[in-house]
């Protein structure tokens, strides 16, 4: 199935907004980190999908495509 146009507009937003690259590689998602910011209740998080909300997913080798699945 072929996601709506809306559906790749809201994820390139949030990739825009939430996505943590290696220092000197802003905006080649091959190159994207998870980060675990303290204080922030959802634990690892990458692309903006956090390990709290998605127990079941190993968000640290999470890929780009996966992330928008």
């Amino acid at each position: 199935m072929t996601p709506s146009l809306r559906f790749l507009n809201a994820v390139t937003f949030v990739l825009d907004h939430e996505t943590v690259f290696k220092r000197g590689h802003h905006g080649d998602y091959a190159q994207a980190i998870a980060e675990n910011v303290s204080g922030d209740p959802g634990g690892v998080t990458k692309f903006g999908i956090d390990q709290r909300s998605h127990p079941n997913l190993d968000i640290v080798n999470l890929s780009l495509i996966e992330a928008r699945e």
